[in-house]
């Protein structure tokens, strides 16, 4: 089937792009719905959701529920006026959700190439090696005077290299070591 098992880093919630990105499309949609009646927003769930689910989505040009199930939502109005019934054969069917499928998977693909090519353009390579000595962003936000104060910590030697651009940093004055990701990192070598 093609699935791969990918760890992300806890408390690094841009390390997981695609949830973030269903997150923040939910939360729209439901501000939108909800217009400022925050009190009762789960009242809104379902409409929300099948709102999402009946959206044509760019990646697939297609909405989720065609995708998954080969036909078009009905709605309140469509139950109301349109009978409910098919003629096609099971044959028929099949053969109709398998080139759905195949064009749903050709567009998904051409989809994910211009994303990388694009998330590439605009990136470049950070190398760091096990044994190098880094300095880590602090979140400075937090600290009263953030702006005038230190931006970095460390210096902190990289002891192991983790999944998903994850490192085991080593605070060498203390003895203590824990996870970081490389976003947090400026590398300097001594």
């Amino acid at each position: 089937m093609g699935i791969q098992k990918v760890t992300i880093i806890q408390y690094r919630p841009e390390a997981n792009g695609l949830c973030e990105r269903a997150n923040r499309k939910v939360l729209e949609a439901l501000r939108k719905t909800v217009g400022g009646n925050d009190k009762n927003w789960d009242r809104y769930i379902d409409v929300v959701r099948y709102n999402i689910n009946t959206m044509v989505c760019d990646s697939i040009k297609t909405s989720p529920f065609e995708a998954l199930f080969g036909c078009q939502a009905r709605g309140t109005f469509d139950l109301l006026t349109i009978p409910h019934h098919r003629e096609d054969t099971i044959e028929a069917l099949i053969s109709t959700v398998k080139e759905r499928h195949t064009c749903l998977n050709r567009n998904l693909m051409a989809t994910t190439r211009e994303m990388v090519e694009r998330s590439n353009s605009r990136t470049s390579d950070v190398k760091i090696k096990v044994g190098e000595k880094v300095f880590l962003k602090i979140n400075v936000r937090n600290e009263l005077n953030y702006k005038l104060g230190p931006k970095f910590e460390g210096p902190f030697r990289v002891v192991e290299e983790k999944t998903g651009n994850g490192f085991i940093v080593l605070d060498e004055k203390t003895g203590r070591s824990k996870l970081t990701h490389i976003n947090t990192e400026e590398s300097w070598l001594w």
